[in-house]
């Protein structure tokens, strides 16, 4: 995961935290798109697909290191996935 702040400046603690929290969201909105089970689930429930959209829903996995292998694969640091509270 490339760890820059936006303008290809120095990277901050806010711009790492928040790069790290994107890559959360991403992971988790796979996740969400990948299981057939979880979508079939919100939609019994009545959330559209623009719902999901609009707030960013995803599915975490019943597997405790899932997230963390994805952001280490990355290159993230536990210290800095620590600080972000993922």
């Amino acid at each position: 995961m490339e760890l820059e702040s936006f303008g290809g400046g120095e990277k901050n603690d806010k711009d790492i935290l928040f790069q790290l929290t994107e890559q959360a969201t991403f992971y988790f909105e796979k996740n969400l798109s990948e299981n057939k089970e979880a979508q079939l689930y919100l939609s019994k429930r009545g959330v559209i697909e623009e719902t999901v959209k609009a707030f960013n829903l995803g599915y975490a996995k019943s597997e405790w290191r899932g997230l963390y292998d994805f952001l280490t694969s990355k290159k993230a640091m536990v210290s800095d996935m620590e600080r972000a509270g993922l």
